[in-house]
């Protein structure tokens, strides 16, 4: 067996060792194709998790630049950072991190005109978002163009995690109306425990390893509530909205 191969076998074995996993399901990975929107808390850990389970192809979305703030669970940077573009330190990171698969980066910010152009060659898109705007925009896009979107929200000690596909109740079903800032404080504005976010990111990384490889159940149709204040978590199942004009 070439060298090469023999390295990323050992790279990958202890997925490859999984029951009903194995070198198919990590082909599976190997090929897959993921947009990730947000390089702050939730998405240092997915796109960290993601590179390192060897996902061929990963998009890393973010316009913002790295504070003093984002530190205190924002893991991927280091105070010299501070200043830089979250996306380009990111990507720089994930390529030395594993140089098997193809990182890009883009610092352009998600809005109606651009999101099919940045969006359109990736089967899975996974939302890291602060913000309700564009939780709704990526909500939109993946409905109507047959994507897979997984999507977490962390408010203080509170997580949510969420997968969205055609066919499927989205996240319009669950939220109709658009909150305003003043109601529903967006994470660069709201306290947050830098754990909760982390764990919230990983459980998005389990899910969209689910969608990718078919193992397990899929969470469409359904949502994870989280609360680390007294160490529980729901799994809700919720309907499609009648009135919802994105899934309907």
């Amino acid at each position: 067996m070439e060298p090469e191969k023999v390295n990323k076998i050992a790279r990958y074995i202890r997925h490859i060792e999984i029951n009903n996993f194995g070198e198919a399901g990590q082909f599976k990975v190997q090929k897959s194709r993921i947009a990730i929107v947000g390089a702050g808390g939730l998405g240092c850990p997915v796109v960290t998790y993601l590179a390192a389970a060897g996902v061929g192809a990963i998009k890393i979305i973010d316009a913002d630049t790295i504070d003093i703030s984002n530190l205190q669970r924002q893991f991927l940077y280091r105070p010299s950072d501070t200043g830089q573009l979250k996306a380009a330190v990111a990507l720089e990171k994930m390529t030395d991190f594993n140089p098997d698969i193809q990182v890009e980066a883009s610092n352009e910010r998600l809005n109606v005109q651009n999101i099919d152009r940045m969006l359109s060659d990736f089967e899975l898109i996974v939302d890291c978002s602060d913000n309700f705007e564009t939780r709704y925009l990526l909500n939109r896009f993946a409905i109507e163009n047959g994507k897979t979107l997984v999507s977490g929200a962390v408010s203080t000690t509170n997580g949510q995690l969420f997968t969205f596909k055609r066919g499927h109740p989205c996240y319009e079903c669950l939220f109709p109306p658009l909150p305003e800032n003043s109601q529903a404080p967006s994470c660069t504005e709201a306290p947050v425990l830098g754990s909760v976010v982390g764990t919230i990111g990983l459980m998005m990384v389990t899910e969209i390893m689910k969608e990718i490889t078919g193992i397990g159940k899929s969470l469409a149709g359904s949502f994870i509530s989280l609360s680390a204040a007294d160490t529980s978590t729901k799994k809700i199942a919720f309907n499609k909205h009648p009135d919802c004009k994105i899934c309907n």
